[in-house]
């Protein structure tokens, strides 16, 4: 089971390590479901029909990735699509994923968008 303090922890850790603030930054309506690990880390989602959609996320990526792909195989759906305002280059060397659009708004940091192919994602 989940243990709150752990939860904290990693809602804290997002905050620090993107000085930003996890709750400002999840988007309900876009990302409505939260992946939640046994550590207390977390990842949210939404899926739409084509993809899997990755929202603000604390913990363990590779991991939950793997985890979003069976996910992902189970409901027919093809890729992943992640957004980052991090480092795009590092953050493709570590999600395994091809950068594909980014969008910049005046005073916002550019939020870059990336996808993944899921093998056997179609039913």
């Amino acid at each position: 089971m989940v243990n709150t303090k752990d939860v904290l922890f990693y809602i804290e850790k997002y905050d620090k390590k993107l000085k930003s603030h996890f709750f400002e930054d999840w988007d309900l309506k876009r990302f409505p479901f939260v992946l939640l690990m046994p550590d207390g880390s977390f990842s949210t989602y939404g899926v739409k029909p084509d993809a899997i959609e990755i929202g603000p996320t604390s913990g363990h990526l590779r991991t939950m990735l793997t985890i979003y792909e069976g996910m992902a195989r189970h409901i027919g759906i093809a890729k992943l699509r992640t957004f980052t305002t991090r480092n795009p280059i590092a953050y493709a060397k570590l999600s395994g994923a091809t950068l594909v659009d980014s969008i910049e708004e005046y005073g916002q940091p550019t939020e870059y968008i990336f996808e993944k192919e899921v093998l056997n994602g179609e039913k």
